[in-house]
């Protein structure tokens, strides 16, 4: 391969890159203007929440059996004042029961930061239908 050959092929192999990140950098700013809820702002934790009381459905009318994924966002006193299903159960009045259970009945500590003062956070709970949770086996 002559000089100029492999110079060619530096400013396309180049050019290719450059239309590369052009369209990855594309995407992520359009999917960050989609998200929703915004992110709370990354800070060190010196001690994450702890669960003091948790429900899981026991309930035989509802006919699903398996668990939903909550991100929940818990404030200082250690209250679930908001969700968000991260993993469904494709039933949106089973999402919305496990929303609920959460919100009602789940209780924390609150988080502290690093010089031990109460922070909000968010916290990723499963919610289990009709099922007992693996660790629990």
């Amino acid at each position: 391969m002559t000089q100029a050959e492999r110079l060619t092929m530096k400013i396309w192999v180049g050019a290719i890159l450059a239309v590369f990140f052009l369209a990855v950098s594309a995407a992520s700013v359009s999917c960050a203007e989609e998200q929703e809820p915004k992110q709370l702002e990354r800070i060190t934790i010196g001690q994450p929440p702890r669960v003091l009381h948790f429900e899981h459905v026991q309930d035989k009318s509802i006919s699903y059996e398996g668990y939903v994924v909550l991100m929940a966002h818990v404030d200082e006193q250690g209250h679930v004042v908001s969700t968000r299903v991260t993993h469904s159960s494709g039933d949106g009045n089973v999402d919305r029961m496990a929303c609920r259970v959460v919100m009602e009945q789940w209780k924390f500590t609150p988080a502290l930061d690093v010089d031990g003062r109460p922070m909000p956070c968010n916290v990723m709970c499963q919610v289990h239908f009709n099922m007992e949770p693996k660790h629990r086996k």
